[in-house]
């Protein structure tokens, strides 16, 4: 018999079982690394059935930060996480370059969705080094979810 889930930890095991159910593609092509790399629209379309687990996110742009929020349709529990914006050039161009790719970091992040990131030294100017998505933390998170989760299980 399935153990049954309080209410208060709903969105962490639908989490759980979203996860687990998902794989996220790779689509992008980098010629000047010869590499590809999963892209935003390789991560919605992973999460198109986010709703059959009860599950929901929404991402805005405030004071400066890329806001992403995942709700439980159904308890309304909620975690987030501020990502700071830092284009590496001034203009319109370079902000919706880095919007993109936070929005696609953030995700993954959260969802906790696995792709190898093959581009991540295109997206920096500071010699970074690719790593597992998820591996670092996407910005200061809360969560609404109480004692249940901390910042640690989503964000490592």
């Amino acid at each position: 018999m399935a153990a049954v889930k309080s209410k208060s930890s709903m969105l962490f095991y639908e989490l759980g079982e979203f996860r687990r159910s998902v794989t996220v593609g790779k689509s992008g092509r980098n010629p000047m690394f010869k590499s590809e790399y999963t892209t935003l629209g390789d991560v919605l379309d992973a999460l198109q059935n986010l709703v059959d687990h009860g599950l929901g996110f929404e991402q805005h742009l405030h004071d400066g930060q890329l806001v992403t929020t995942v709700i439980h349709l159904e308890t309304g529990e909620s975690f987030s996480s501020d990502m700071p914006l830092r284009p590496d050039k001034p203009g319109p161009q370079a902000l919706a370059s880095c919007v993109t790719y936070y929005r696609r970091i953030s995700l993954m992040t959260m969802f906790g969705l696995n792709a190898e990131d093959d581009d991540g030294n295109a997206a920096s100017s500071d010699g970074y080094a690719p790593r597992k998505a998820g591996a670092t933390p996407a910005g200061s998170a809360r969560s609404s979810a109480g004692p249940v989760g901390t910042d640690d299980d989503f964000l490592a």
